[in-house]
């Protein structure tokens, strides 16, 4: 499946994130854990994503949040329902894409508001 980036995701979250993927229509294959463009890892505490792996349950510095959308070519948009499917959330943004609010944490394409 070319053009396509892939996550790597665990088994107990699977069908949650194919249901989120193919709902959404977002370009993303879902393959093993360790076999992903990014990982998703069940962490068991609060700690924060990277790039390369996403911690469910975790938190994800703006910044890196819009460097992991580039790299898996999805839009923000797209990227911030996917956090909110993995309980990741947002810290540190100062560009308007990240809004505190109702939806704290979520990632906001411009101009959208809580309305």
């Amino acid at each position: 499946m070319s053009g396509r980036t892939s996550i790597g995701v665990p088994g107990s979250i699977r069908a949650e994130v194919e249901r989120f993927v193919e709902g959404k229509g977002v370009p993303l294959n879902i393959v093993e854990p360790g076999g992903g463009d990014v990982d998703v890892a069940e962490c068991g505490e609060r700690r924060e994503s990277a790039v390369s792996q996403l911690c469910r349950g975790g938190w994800i510095r703006c910044g890196t949040a819009l460097a992991l959308a580039q790299r898996l070519n999805i839009k923000t948009g797209d990227l911030g329902s996917l956090l909110d499917v993995l309980d990741i959330k947002v810290r540190d943004c100062s560009l308007g894409c990240f809004k505190q609010g109702s939806a704290e944490g979520r990632i906001r394409p411009p101009g959208e508001t809580d309305g």
